[in-house]
């Protein structure tokens, strides 16, 4: 069991991986994140003078986003600090990570079961920022993406989708340095069978809420929110749009077909929001669930209704940013929910579970 200290630390580097995603959707929004055409990890220099912003400013002219903008130099200092914010945030963010992880491992904090999903986080973190650049160099490339030049939204989908995994991990992993131990929590056989109960619902909870952002990363990325606005149909269409397998190959069009994108994350958003509460309705009827599983399960039926509800804002108005910004992040937080209550029914050893359940 590790200490409610280095719990702590793993939530607030949670809340601090919260932020840089939101950040980075807002960079993207904002159509900044390529105005830095370098990727220089261990420089973090902010541009001076005048001379340094005309340097800047002359690399920028390079590549096609300029050309299609064709922004002064005023207008690029502002989308130059979106992103330098970012980046830097990111690296900041490394560093609290890393530093006090190495501090706990010196000092013998942690336990050796928990050393290697320490070492697993660290290598996670890292490997997002090497995503992050791998997204950002398909934007550096002459590519048109109906009329626009932009990162490649596979690539926006993979960055996103692993920045939201990575933030999961780490909030579970500060969640289980708060839980009682199951012998506590788990001292009849109702109790467990409760738990063991609900622990596969929310589990199913879990798997449709990633499956559903990592869809919605891609609406997103391919800009798919900005068609069929005139929710709950699809244009002129009622149950399904027309053009869904209008692309050859048929598969493409499941990463490249705006209609079929959007087709796509709200009817898994349909299906998430009936598991989830399925999940909830089950919960109600179950006896003897830890109150704060209790209180973590309405939650996440609470953030269910708000995330439903700021979906259709978002697609209605057409995807503006603050509606935008306000979906990802509480999906993110409906996530997080999910796995405070798993934490609270995480499943027991097996010995205590022969025990309990044994035949009279």
């Amino acid at each position: 069991m590790q200490s409610k200290l280095i719990g702590t630390w793993l939530l607030s580097t949670s809340v601090g991986v919260f932020g840089l995603i939101t950040l980075g959707g807002y960079t993207r929004l904002k159509r900044a994140g390529l105005s830095m055409v370098d990727w220089k990890p261990l420089n973090v220099r902010y541009p001076q003078t005048q001379e340094e912003w005309a340097m800047e400013f002359k690399r920028y002219q390079e590549f096609p986003e300029y050309k299609s903008s064709n922004c002064d130099i005023e207008e690029f200092k502002e989308i130059y600090f979106i992103e330098y914010a970012h980046r830097v945030l990111a690296r900041s963010m490394g560093l609290y990570l890393a530093v006090p992880m190495g501090i706990f491992w010196w000092g013998g904090r942690f336990t050796p079961a928990f050393k290697p999903k320490m070492l697993a986080l660290l290598g996670f973190f890292g490997f997002q920022g090497v995503l992050g650049w791998w997204m950002v160099k398909s934007g550096l490339e002459d590519k048109d993406y109906e009329h626009r030049v932009k990162v490649e939204p596979v690539r926006l989908t993979t960055h996103l989708g692993f920045g939201a995994g990575l933030f999961a991990y780490i909030s579970y992993l500060g969640f289980s340095c708060f839980r009682k131990s199951p012998e506590e929590v788990f001292n009849t056989a109702e109790k467990l069978k409760s738990a063991l109960k609900i622990r596969t619902w929310l589990i199913g909870s879990l798997w449709m809420t990633g499956i559903t952002i990592i869809a919605g990363a891609l609406v997103a990325g391919s800009d798919a929110g900005r068609v069929l606005n005139n929710y709950p149909w699809y244009g002129d269409d009622w149950v399904y749009p027309k053009d869904l397998l209008e692309k050859q190959p048929w598969y493409t069009n499941f990463y490249e077909n705006r209609s079929m994108i959007q087709f796509v994350h709200r009817n898994l958003a349909y299906l998430t929001y009936a598991k989830i509460f399925l999940t909830w309705r089950t919960a109600r009827l179950l006896p003897l669930l830890p109150p704060s599983v209790r209180f973590g399960i309405n939650g996440v039926f609470l953030l269910s209704n708000l995330q439903a509800l700021l979906g259709i804002t978002t697609l209605m108005r057409g995807c503006p940013l603050p509606e935008s910004l306000s979906h990802q992040g509480n999906a993110l937080l409906l996530m997080a929910m999910i796995l405070f209550s798993l934490s609270g029914v995480r499943k027991p050893p097996q010995e205590l579970i022969t025990k309990l359940l044994k035949p009279a």
